[in-house]
């Protein structure tokens, strides 16, 4: 039997490739997938590093990692005539793992998958078969690393979407003024994702130089630093209407949110936090606030939000290319998430190519 390639989370700190069967002939309703590019996230470095503050997904199969992953199909089921060999695709992880038929997945919200199909691999891999609806066409002339992007850019789209404030204006941001806590990718994608949608003022807090350099470049009107005496102040007299927190972890960026936002205002959590988050509701009362903590991405006032991050990745103005400063292959996949850990010396985002030629475009 043929073989292939798949990362495995071992034990916490320890990830190894693994030579295992190759996927099977897609059957109905699935195609093949040959992958060509995997980003590294946060919530795998949450895995990797504390498998127990994640635990094992419903979509997964122990240890298997990897949802930023652009591929090209190499095979269809027998009906299926959405997909054609050749294409190049973005795999919508909650629709390639679902069951396509229960409540959730009807109403375009798959991660609520009541029936959901776990993988035996995802992006650290060779090969995948997957539900052909969760293999998602890209546009050929958007460059495939950068397409790795897809998939955060949609999780950025979402957390700004399922806010009251953007449901009350269809989307359109024009004239709310949005602070993102965090630098990192995701919150460097989200200040993206709001210009996109319209905002004209957004506000970034980063913490390293290269982080607030490409802030600015991608749209933030103003960036402060993480770690200046005046910090809550400065952002509290600025009384945003939408606060994004995008760090998580053991920060105080959620206390932060809390107390910055303006009267009636709004709190967005994308960040995933290690331990219980208090609230000081006497504090905060007074300001009627409301706090939302969005889950992945799906499809809301008729378009899926993987859609909007394609739209946004095709604007050859914005830098998006830079926002992958470090690149491995799959074979040196312990030295790529040695490299994703590393958060002072100019690392963003780790891509992880299937082969060499991969990460060189060929």
């Amino acid at each position: 039997m043929n073989t292939r390639r798949a990362a495995r989370v071992k034990a916490p700190g320890v990830i190894t490739l693994e030579t295992i069967d190759d996927a099977p002939p897609p059957g109905p309703g699935e195609v093949a997938v040959e992958l060509v590019a995997c980003g590294i996230c946060g919530s795998n470095l949450h895995h990797l590093n504390r498998p127990e503050l994640v635990g094992a997904d419903r979509r997964d199969s122990p240890g298997a990692m990897g949802h930023e992953m652009v591929g090209r199909v190499v095979a269809v089921g027998p009906d299926v005539s959405t997909h054609e060999v050749g294409d190049p695709v973005v795999l919508e992880p909650q629709l390639a793992a679902s069951c396509g038929t229960c409540d959730g997945c009807a109403t375009g919200q798959a991660w609520f998958c009541t029936e959901p199909r776990p993988l035996p691999v995802w992006g650290f891999a060779d090969r995948m078969v997957v539900r052909a609806p969760g293999a998602w066409p890209l546009p050929r002339d958007l460059d495939p690393l950068v397409a790795t992007l897809v998939e955060p850019v949609a999780v950025s789209v979402h957390a700004l979407r399922i806010t009251a404030t953007a449901m009350s204006r269809n989307d359109d941001l024009t004239g709310v003024k949005v602070v993102v806590l965090g630098a990192g990718a995701m919150g460097l994608l989200t200040v993206a994702a709001a210009r996109h949608l319209g905002c004209d003022v957004v506000v970034s807090v980063a913490r390293h130089e290269h982080q607030a350099r490409l802030a600015a470049r991608l749209g933030a009107h103003r960036v402060l630093r993480d770690g200046a005496p005046d910090l809550d102040s400065t952002l509290a007299e600025l009384t945003p209407d939408l606060v994004v927190e995008c760090v998580g972890g053991s920060a105080d960026t959620f206390e932060r949110a809390l107390r910055i936002t303006g009267p009636g205002g709004e709190i967005s959590v994308m960040g995933l936090f290690d331990e219980p988050q208090p609230v000081h509701s006497r504090a905060v009362f007074k300001r009627q606030l409301r706090v939302v903590f969005p889950v992945v991405y799906g499809t809301m006032r008729g378009r899926h939000d993987f859609d909007i991050a394609i739209e946004l990745l095709r604007d050859a103005e914005q830098p998006f290319g830079e926002l992958l400063t470090d690149r491995f292959a799959l074979e040196d996949i312990e030295a790529a998430f040695s490299a994703a850990g590393s958060k002072s010396g100019g690392v963003i985002r780790v891509v992880v190519g299937r082969t060499e030629q991969d990460l060189l475009g060929r």
